[in-house]
């Protein structure tokens, strides 16, 4: 097992660096926790993509705004519920 060096007065350690306190520089810490927050391709856009292959494939033969629908029908739900909660909080 290796000792680690003390670092110079005004230094502090950085892994294994020293690094001047005061320096202007911000070291990232490695986090060990992973990041779960979904991020990547969702089901809706999924789903639009593959009605758009088919679509251009011509195995289906729906209208545009059918084939389109996985991406405009959870943003048109998304802005009806927030209409509603801002007609509800909004007590002017």
């Amino acid at each position: 097992m290796t000792k680690k060096k003390k670092c110079k007065e005004g230094y502090k350690r950085v892994g294994d660096k020293c690094v001047k306190k005061d320096s202007p520089y911000r070291y990232k810490t490695i986090s060990t926790s992973r990041n779960i927050n979904g991020g990547g391709i969702g089901f809706f856009s999924l789903l639009a993509l593959l009605f758009i292959g088919l679509k251009l494939g011509n195995v289906i033969d729906w209208s545009w705004w059918w084939i389109l629908a996985p991406i405009w029908i959870p943003m048109g739900l998304g802005l009806i519920i927030i209409f509603i909660i801002w007609m509800l909080f909004d007590r002017d």
